[in-house]
């Protein structure tokens, strides 16, 4: 469409440029002047305005996520790409460490989600039932002092609050993950798929970052 506009824009650019140059002979001063002057502004907005509208659209870049994200297990559960090929890996291979996992989300929302009209959407109550439970589907066993630890708490705490006790739990899977599973990722194809993707995504925007100051420099 933007295309069209400026094709269609160069055309009539074109056409008055041409009747300023044929009908010299037949118009007015004053008539050349003014077409002139029409051609002059249409030549302005082409090459001035249209880029400059164009500027302020969104543009929407990808995150950059590095190989540094995979390589450090703290950076790979908080970025998407690598989080989704560590959760891929377990899924396939580790059915404690999938649970394991899926609690270690669902208790970081439970600790930092807002309340929406006054109610948390994860409730203690939720988690509890999930993964403490025996006979879930997500049971995770934990050790018996960190379980007694929360029982004593969770009683007295209400559901839509997070307690501090679950801190304990929640510090027991990061490292069982980090120690166990995390190794084991490492060692897989996942990783190396996930590498390659990773180190596309660092040539992309260096190329990008380059680019910028080489825009950049240009300006000045």
């Amino acid at each position: 469409m933007e295309l069209s506009i400026v094709c269609a824009s160069w055309v009539l650019i074109e056409i008055l440029f041409f009747l300023n140059t044929v009908a010299s002979d037949y118009l007015s001063e004053t008539t050349i002047l003014i077409l002139s002057m029409i051609r002059n502004y249409f030549i302005v907005f082409i090459s001035g305005l249209v880029p400059l509208i164009k500027s302020y659209k969104n543009v929407n870049l990808p995150v950059c996520t590095t190989k540094e994200c995979a390589g450090n297990f703290h950076l790979l559960l908080i970025s998407e790409k690598t989080y989704n090929s560590f959760y891929n890996y377990l899924k396939d291979n580790s059915s404690e460490g999938l649970k394991m996992l899926s609690f270690w989300t669902e208790l970081n929302v439970f600790k930092h989600s807002n309340k929406e009209n006054g109610i948390n959407r994860i409730l203690a109550t939720d988690i509890y039932n999930k993964y403490l439970h025996e006979g879930s589907d997500f049971y995770i066993d934990f050790p018996s002092n960190l379980l007694n630890n929360l029982n004593k708490s969770y009683l007295s705490t209400s559901n839509n609050l997070y307690n501090d006790v679950f801190d304990d739990l929640g510090e027991f899977v990061y490292s069982s993950l980090q120690a166990y599973d995390y190794p084991n990722f490492k060692k897989s194809q996942n990783y190396t798929i996930l590498e390659k993707q990773l180190e596309r995504d660092e040539i992309i925007y260096s190329r990008l970052v380059a680019s910028s100051m080489i825009s950049t420099l240009e300006i000045e």
